[in-house]
């Protein structure tokens, strides 16, 4: 019996020690596996190669996430698009090195202490708000530095090949007549001087008399947007007859770009100043032309910044795709 159960133990033990080998061999097998997976070239700029190593750290650096429940395609799909935007980063940096551009530790400290402080919070607050984004707060140095990185070199193509003529102006307006003003609106700057209730006649005559001085430095329209101490505001075009009665009277005979006298009202005491009017030549509103040479130019300067990206960098350096689905493993 003794013999019996001595051989049941041994037997058993010998089981017990190969399944264990075969796990710690399986799982060897997994960990080489997964290294030589992580390890993968998926791209190469210039012969440089790309590990997925490489890529899954960018992923993780731009607080992404690839799902690992997702299908071999999803997954693959996914992983591609991180790879082009990887590959673009990539060349924007070469280029940035080629041209002498960078950007100095300072400099992300600066924009990111202003993100900061336009947020109105802590420092220790702003990290608590990125890492509900999935983001820490060396990520987002990364990400603001491959950004300003990116200007610059935006900037100096675009400030070479990039402008707007007026001929641009009026042919998109001719193709946007909606743009226009109509009949009966006019573009409306006023500064608003409130006025506390129960105010004396005499606080009354000191707050006109600071109006009126303040109404010989604005003959020049670009100055309002400036002036401090009351409130200024580009109300933009409005029907003249839905305006309060006070300013109604005050800008129907008023010439354009002429400051009004002050305007007295319940709400306080006003200047006002017409741009332009509806039916007008729309070329003399400087403000209406400025607006449309603006949103041309950012529009030709995100067409340049992809045809750049897309075509000259991607021509300048050679880049391979490497990665496929085939090499995937689910």
């Amino acid at each position: 019996m003794r013999i019996r159960l001595i051989c049941f133990v041994s037997f058993f033990a010998l089981t017990l020690f190969l399944a264990i080998t075969f796990a710690v061999e399986a799982k060897a097998e997994n960990s080489l596996a997964k290294e030589e997976e992580i390890d993968r070239v998926v791209a190469a700029i210039d012969g440089e190669p790309l590990t997925m190593r490489d890529l899954l750290s960018f992923i993780s650096e731009n607080g992404g996430k690839v799902n690992s429940s997702d299908s071999s395609l999803d997954k693959f799909k996914e992983l591609h698009s991180y790879l082009g935007q990887m590959i673009s980063r990539k060349l924007l940096e070469l280029e940035a090195l080629n041209r002498g551009v960078s950007v100095s530790d300072n400099e992300v400290k600066a924009y990111v202490d202003e993100v900061i402080r336009k947020n109105g919070v802590s420092a220790e607050e702003f990290e608590a708000m990125l890492g509900q984004e999935g983001m820490s707060l060396k990520m987002y140095r990364q990400q603001v530095k491959g950004e300003i990185l990116k200007t610059r070199i935006v900037q100096s193509l675009v400030h070479s090949s990039v402008s707007i003529s007026d001929e641009d102006i009026e042919r998109y307006v001719n193709e946007n007549k909606e743009l226009l003003p109509q009949e009966g609106q006019i573009h409306l700057y006023q500064i608003l001087l409130e006025v506390p209730n129960g105010a004396t006649e005499a606080q009354l005559s000191l707050f006109k008399d600071r109006l009126e001085e303040l109404r010989d430095k604005l003959v020049d329209v670009d100055m309002w947007p400036t002036v401090q101490g009351v409130s200024f505001s580009d109300v933009g075009y409005v029907k003249e007859n839905e305006l309060i009665e006070e300013l109604r009277l005050a800008v129907k005979d008023l010439p354009t770009n002429k400051v009004s006298d002050v305007v007295f009202t319940n709400n306080g005491m006003y200047l006002l100043m017409v741009l332009a009017r509806g039916g007008d030549d729309w070329k003399l509103n400087k403000k209406f032309t400025e607006s449309i040479r603006e949103e041309l130019y950012r529009a030709k300067s995100q067409e340049r910044m992809k045809k750049f990206i897309t075509e000259e960098l991607t021509g300048k350096y050679h880049v391979e795709m490497l990665l496929t689905e085939s090499g995937m493993h689910s």
